[in-house]
């Protein structure tokens, strides 16, 4: 399969017919039919069906093309990106994979910030526990943000290691419920589970083949659902949700100060601490720029 055989295809998907792909494109029409047929013999897949009216692409086809064009796009996109030859700079590259920690963007915020007289390409994604640890051990990411309680460390660890990653803390903190101000709790000097199942409970959305040891809500010992549940996967909804209604979220508190002025933070009675940090891959070297991004993110959580 080649790159050339996919242009003649998603642009006869286009034109719906390949008298009118090969007059767009500047070759003959023999030449475009010969390489489709040798790629559908190749893969074993009948694009479509040719009539007068032109041509038919069948379910496979379809499917076909669309991954297809969404290739050709990533390899415009990297042929644009890095065809430009005349910069004198290096390009400084960082990569982070988070879960959903407010206050570790004040760090990348501030990365960037130093960076404005460089020429650069940062990328920073959010997503669960699971999504984090495979974007490190893919190395689609330099780093990963994770946080570890006490009940799912040994599960965490455990995995870690075996995807060769390790994990250093960055700080630990005590969980709370987050609350808006006037919230009927928010006069509570502390709050209970009890408490907390008298309002609806957000929780973050996971893999449904994930295991409670990777939910990045604190887990109750008695494990009983509550009667009223938001279930969402964004920290920015989850924040709102909290400032707008009467419901609560568990966590560290990691919200941007001066972004939900209008939420305030509960300790939970008897909880143990989160252990907040970051993890990398044991088998590649960290390089300076990484160390100074994790010296900001020490900042950050101080």
């Amino acid at each position: 399969m080649t790159f050339q055989q996919l242009v003649y295809l998603v642009e006869v998907s286009k034109c719906g017919s390949i008298n009118k792909a090969a007059e767009n494109l500047f070759i003959s029409q023999t030449g475009i039919s010969i390489a489709l047929r040798s790629l559908e013999k190749e893969l074993g897949v009948k694009f479509f069906v040719r009539s007068n009216r032109g041509v038919t692409f069948t379910s496979e086809g379809k499917q076909f093309v669309n991954h297809a064009a969404a290739l050709l796009e990533q390899k415009q996109w990297l042929e644009n990106f890095f065809k430009d030859t005349n910069w004198e700079e290096p390009l400084k590259t960082i990569s982070v994979s988070s879960m959903r920690f407010s206050c570790f963007l004040k760090a990348f915020a501030k990365w960037i910030q130093k960076s404005m007289e460089h020429r650069f390409f940062y990328k920073y994604r959010e997503g669960t526990i699971d999504d984090v640890i495979e974007d490190v051990y893919s190395h689609q990411a330099d780093i990963g943000l994770i946080s570890i309680s006490d009940s799912t460390e040994k599960s965490i660890l455990y995995l870690l290691k075996s995807k060769g990653l390790r994990f250093q803390e960055l700080v630990a903190v005590m969980p709370c419920a987050l609350c808006r101000r006037g919230h009927p709790l928010s006069k509570q000097e502390y709050v209970t589970e009890e408490d907390i199942r008298k309002y609806p409970y957000i929780y973050f959305d996971r893999c449904v083949d994930s295991s409670l040891s990777f939910s990045e809500e604190i887990q109750f010992n008695s494990l009983k659902s509550f009667p009223q549940t938001i279930c969402v996967n964004s920290a920015a909804t989850s924040a709102n949700l909290v400032e707008l209604t009467d419901a609560v979220v568990l966590g560290g508190g990691f919200f941007l100060p001066g972004v939900h002025k209008e939420t305030i933070k509960i300790p939970l009675k008897n909880a143990t601490p989160l252990h907040v940090g970051y993890i990398v891959s044991q088998s590649t070297p960290i390089t300076p720029e990484l160390e100074e991004y994790i010296q900001l993110l020490r900042q950050s959580v101080e």
